[in-house]
C-alpha cells in the first residue's frame, strides 16, 4: 500500500487521503480512508458502501485494509472496517489491553459512527477474538457472523509445556559451551526460538499479546445464539483446525467450511472461493 493526499475535517472525525491501493505494482483502487477520535485514540477506518453493514474485523498485525481484496468480491453492501488500537495507522492503548478491552472498544467505536445494527461481522484471528467476547457480552448483536481462522482457543497449557522443554534442553547445551560470549548469543538465540512470530514482532504490544493469547474463549464462544460460518484452511498452523472444530461444537448454529490446501489467510490465498462461502451464507 502506498499513501499520497491531504488532510480534511472537522473536531474529531477527519478525512485523510486518498490512498492508492497498489497490487503487483499496479494502481487498482484510488480511495479516501477516515480517521476519528475514540477514547482519545486516534483511529483509522474505512466506510464504504451501501446497502446491509457488514463490519470487517482483521487479525493480529493486520490493519483497516486487509479485507479489500475480499471486499471487492463480495456482493454490494456497506463495509465497515477499523484497524484496532495499535494497529495500522491507529494509535496504541496507553496499558496493555485484554480482548474485554478491544470488545468494548469497538462497541464505542461503532456509537461514534451513529451505527445501531450490524447485519454481518466478518472477522479473522484476532479480530474473532474480539467479536466473539463482543457478542457473548451483549455488546454487539449481529444478524450472521463469520469467522476465518478465528483465534479464541486457549493453547497455553501446551504452550508452555513445549517452552519449558525447550528452554531446559536449550539450558543444558548452552551450559556446555566455554566462551561466555557465544553461550549469550545462543541463550538469546534460545529465547527468540520459543517465542511466536506475533510476540517477537508485537513491539509495544508485546504485554497486550500475553493478555490477548493468555484468554481461553470457549465459554463466551457457547454463549453465541447468532448463526455463524466458521472458513478454514486445512493447513492453518496459527489456528489449527482442532480450534475450528472446537468453536463449531462450542457455537450452537454454526456450520464449518473447510478449504483444502489453504492456510491461515485463506481469504488472501483464496479470496474468491470464500467469496462464495459468504454470499451463499448470508
Amino acid at each position: 500500500m502506498h499513501n499520497v493526499g491531504c488532510l480534511s475535517g472537522f473536531g474529531d472525525s477527519y478525512t485523510k487521503g486518498p490512498r492508492l491501493e497498489v497490487e503487483n505494482g499496479v494502481v487498482i483502487k484510488l480511495q479516501t480512508y477516515m480517521q476519528i477520535i475514540v477514547d482519545d485514540i486516534d483511529i483509522e477506518y474505512q466506510d464504504t458502501g451501501s446497502g446491509p453493514v457488514v463490519l470487517l474485523l482483521h487479525g493480529w498485525g493486520g490493519n483497516a485494509f486487509s479485507f479489500n481484496p475480499l471486499v471487492r468480491e463480495l456482493n454490494d453492501k456497506r463495509f465497515i472496517s477499523l484497524s484496532f488500537p495499535g494497529f495500522g495507522k491507529s494509535e496504541a492503548p496507553a496499558n496493555p489491553w485484554g480482548v474485554i478491552d478491544y470488545a468494548q472498544f469497538l462497541s464505542t467505536f461503532l456509537k461514534k459512527l451513529n451505527i445501531s445494527g450490524i447485519d454481518i461481522v466478518v472477522a479473522h484471528s484476532f479480530g474473532g477474538r474480539v467479536v466473539i467476547k463482543a457478542i457473548a457480552e451483549t455488546m454487539l448483536f449481529p444478524k450472521k457472523l463469520i469467522l476465518i481462522g478465528a483465534a479464541g482457543v486457549s493453547q497455553k497449557a501446551f504452550l508452555q509445556r513445549c517452552t519449558s522443554v525447550a528452554i531446559k534442553v536449550g539450558k543444558i547445551a548452552i551450559a556446555i559451551i566455554p566462551i561466555p560470549s557465544i553461550r549469550r548469543r545462543l541463550k538469546n538465540f534460545a529465547r527468540r526460538a520459543v517465542g511466536s512470530d506475533d510476540y517477537r514482532n508485537a513491539g509495544n504490544l508485546k504485554d497486550t499479546l500475553v493478555k490477548v493469547v493468555n484468554e481461553d474463549l470457549r465459554s463466551d464462544a457457547s454463549k453465541i445464539e447468532t448463526p455463524t460460518l466458521l472458513i478454514w484452511g486445512d493447513q492453518d498452523q496459527q489456528t489449527p483446525l482442532a480450534d475450528a472444530r472446537t468453536l463449531n461444537n462450542c457455537i450452537k448454529h454454526s456450520y464449518l467450511k473447510i478449504i483444502e490446501g489453504a492456510d491461515h489467510f485463506v481469504f488472501v490465498s483464496e479470496t474468491k472461493r470464500v467469496a462464495e462461502l459468504i454470499n451463499d451464507f448470508v
